[in-house]
């Protein structure tokens, strides 16, 4: 008459999962999940200050952006059709100048960045600077509660913005650190 159907006895996992839960309950572990939130937002705000634990919480706290850093190339790399000249510029052929611009692209063979001469009338590299910003990373006193300039800003992560060429042929370079100045032939000074 009546097929039985198949009956079983449910499993350990399944007789955990479908056990009616408390209110007071869900409650009490939401509060303590925001309490522990708060507090580990407060230790990774003061980071510095609360030793092994403060270094534990901000490294859990950095995590996603180690991990973006990995899919992320050490510099943006234009694929657009141009006429390349050195370091990147477009040159307009009808104007002539006879002056120069100091700039400081990123050179993919070497992996980091460098400081050109470039002379504007045709396009050449005059000079090429490649200082040495882990010299002048070691020198440093610069603290921050941001950037460790041994390890955020190191020769494959320093962006050289501004270069300044002085009179003697030196040269004054920064990348949100301290001022570094090189003589004429490349050593600090």
């Amino acid at each position: 008459m009546f097929e039985q159907e198949d009956q079983h006895e449910p499993g350990r996992m399944e007789r955990a999962l479908s056990r009616p839960v408390p209110l007071w309950g869900v409650l009490l572990t939401s509060l303590l999940l925001m309490a522990t939130a708060i507090g580990f937002g407060a230790i990774v705000d003061g980071w510095e200050k609360a030793g092994r634990l403060g270094h534990a919480a901000i490294g859990i706290a950095r995590a996603p952006d180690t991990v973006m850093g990995l899919f992320k190339d050490a510099a943006p790399i234009f694929r657009g059709d141009y006429q390349r000249l050195p370091g990147g510029f477009t040159r307009d052929a009808s104007f002539a100048d006879t002056g120069y611009a100091l700039i400081s692209p990123f050179d993919p063979a070497r992996g980091r960045s460098v400081v050109q001469l470039l002379r504007l009338g045709d396009g050449a590299v005059a000079h090429e600077f490649v200082p040495d910003v882990d010299a002048a990373n070691a020198a440093s006193r610069f603290t921050s509660a941001h950037i460790d300039v041994r390890r955020d800003k190191d020769a494959p992560r320093n962006r050289l913005m501004h270069p300044l060429l002085l009179a003697d042929g030196g040269l004054v370079i920064h990348d949100s650190t301290p001022l570094a100045r090189y003589d004429a032939c490349g050593k600090l000074v």
